[in-house]
């Protein structure tokens, strides 16, 4: 247990949410990197592996107004220990037959248990710091993409030589090691967080999350990026291997645009701090606009320039995956400690919808019209982006607190 009084507790904490986060990250973040073994055993199109990558993002989205309440209620420690537990459960059933239907079935199970996750963490940081707060959720942020790079690491070797059941039965097993392990040595701050509310009092401010346009629009701007990220996570080791490059190469590829995402989340959780005094719009703005100028190179690229390809990857995956700890430190703030679960868990129920849809509709222009044109329609996206982050910042500032 760790002790609330000691000096360094804070960071101690910091460290155990970023290893549950990775564990938790390694399959529902590293899932692309399987993308191209999941075509091969199971022959599908662009438009069956976008379904997959949409049932995950479906699983959290109807889930996580639920877990948030779940957390302000029973406390994150507890929370993140079942999410970790049950999401490990589900994808070592997933390995059990070789499947598309079974397969779908897994993913959106690990996305419903994956979604207490991040309302969990959001309340731990929001527990445990008073300040520098863009920073550390920043910093618990990129145990996401760490996950998704390891997973970027891992997944084609085990693909390769056991194909992608091997890679869930591990993944799983991994899952619940590490959010067992965190969880274990994770004690709650009660004297920096309210005592948990009932599930009746935490419902009753769904309500006002949902009426509060600073809270709206910044939601909305974050479920631009969030299509983005899918989009990146879902489809860029296709990508890569359909303009022929070797799996080894897409896999680096997918990994690359991962640990950039990771470099993202503390470059823009310190940036909101230092440099904007702990504005959360600023940086969301300009993330929008890099995540358009990024996806709109990685469309007109050609197949033969994989430099170019790799630092455009590198630049989207610091845009499109580098939002989630400015969200979740600006949701947080907005909604005050006692509230942050349900705050979030309203948040992302509308951010995971959105990353639901997106691959499925990626997949489907990719199969009509080629996958650098969709890449091209995620810019044009993005665009329309800088709309509601610009009324956010506007919103905020209107009414700051």
């Amino acid at each position: 247990m760790i002790d609330p009084n000691a000096r360094h507790a804070r960071y101690v904490i910091l460290g155990l949410l970023l290893i549950a986060q990775m564990g938790a990250s390694l399959i529902q973040q590293g899932l692309g990197a399987l993308a191209p073994f999941f075509v091969s055993a199971l022959d599908l199109d662009k438009a069956q592996l976008g379904t997959v990558f949409t049932a995950l993002s479906l699983g959290s989205a109807i889930f996580l107004t639920p877990a948030g309440i779940l957390v302000d209620r029973i406390g994150e420690r507890r929370a993140i220990f079942v999410s970790g537990f049950f999401m490990g459960l589900a994808l070592v059933a997933g390995a059990t037959v070789p499947s598309y239907g079974v397969l779908v079935v897994a993913v959106f199970l690990a996305g419903v248990f994956y979604s207490p996750t991040t309302p969990a963490g959001g309340t731990a940081i929001m527990s445990w710091f008073t300040r520098d707060r863009g920073l550390a959720m920043g910093i618990r942020q990129t145990g996401v993409p760490l996950g998704a790079a390891l997973g970027g690491v891992l997944f084609p070797v085990l693909g390769t030589h056991f194909g992608y059941r091997g890679a869930f039965l591990v993944g799983g097993l991994v899952c619940i090691l590490a959010c067992t392990i965190a969880t274990s040595l994770y004690r709650e701050n009660a004297q920096m967080r309210p005592e948990h509310r009932r599930t009746r009092t935490a419902a009753a401010g769904v309500i006002e999350v949902v009426r509060d346009p600073r809270m709206v629009f910044v939601t909305l701007a974050c479920m631009v990026l969030v299509s983005a990220q899918m989009c990146m996570n879902s489809f860029i080791a296709v990508t890569a291997t359909n303009d022929g490059l070797p799996i080894a190469v897409a896999a680096a590829m997918f990994s690359i645009g991962q640990v950039a995402a990771a470099a993202g989340r503390i470059f823009w959780g310190f940036l909101s701090d230092l440099a904007f005094g702990g504005d959360r719009t600023m940086p969301i703005l300009l993330i929008t606009l890099t995540m358009a100028l990024a996806s709109f190179a990685i469309g007109m690229i050609a197949p033969h320039h994989t430099e170019a390809l790799f630092v455009a990857v590198a630049f989207l995956g610091m845009s499109a995956s580098g939002w989630n700890g400015l969200y979740a430190a600006a949701m947080a703030e907005l909604g005050g400690a006692s509230r942050a679960g349900t705050v979030l868990g309203v948040g992302l129920t509308a951010i995971f919808a959105a990353g639901a849809i997106a691959p499925t509709l990626f997949g489907a222009l990719a199969d009509a019209r080629g996958l650098h044109l969709a890449w091209v329609a995620v810019a044009i996206m993005g665009v329309c982006g800088v709309v509601p982050a610009l009324l956010a910042r506007r919103a905020i500032a209107l009414h700051p607190h």
